[in-house]
């Protein structure tokens, strides 16, 4: 009676462990990146949950106390952030900032340091879009420094110059969708 107790018990063991093994497979291979946006319709939301290890923490519309060029990067030459492993911040520019005053639009995403969530040299798309500013969601590249590490937190402050605002306008919903790329080049 002992010697089936203890098959039986060998048996469910062995069960458990093989769909914990295949779940842990399925979330592995799901976590790493968010669908695509919808096609843009007036109806633009935010979709699914940004990669583990990052988050939007805030949005907030100011106006520009100084001008700055636009972030320069792309899918291929992504914009590589300066944080290695420490806490610190990437101000980064959807559009150029092109006059004191006008209004600007900033998401903040905080980039948490964690392998495989947020490792060196990982690439990000990063979508922003402004109901009643941007016609399109805004595509801004960025990766994580190669030292990028232990104890390291990347605040990243992305703007998008809106204008005057003397032609008016109403933001009716602020959206950013992170997708984290499969390589650097490739997303």
């Amino acid at each position: 009676m002992q010697e089936r107790a203890r098959n039986r018990a060998i048996y469910i063991g062995t069960i458990a462990s093989m769909l914990a093994l295949t779940a842990g497979f399925v979330l592995a291979a799901t976590v790493g990146t968010i669908p695509a946006p919808p096609a843009q319709g007036g109806a633009y939301t935010a979709a699914g949950t940004p990669p583990a290890n990052v988050a939007t923490t805030g949005a907030r519309l100011t106006q520009a106390a100084a001008t700055g060029a636009v972030t320069t990067n792309s899918l291929a030459s992504p914009h590589v952030l300066t944080v290695t492993t420490s806490s610190g911040s990437d101000a980064l520019n959807m559009n150029a900032i092109s006059t004191v005053g006008d209004y600007v639009q900033t998401i903040t995403i905080t980039l948490t340091a964690g392998s495989p969530s947020v490792a060196a040299n990982t690439e990000y798309s990063i979508s922003l879009f402004i109901a009643g500013a941007t016609g399109t969601p805004q595509l801004l590249y960025v990766e994580t420094s190669a030292t990028f590490g232990s104890g390291a937190v990347d605040t990243l402050d992305i703007s998008y110059d809106m204008g005057s605002g003397s032609s008016g306008f109403t933001i009716t919903a602020v959206s950013d969708l992170i997708t984290q790329c499969s390589a650097v080049g490739t997303c």
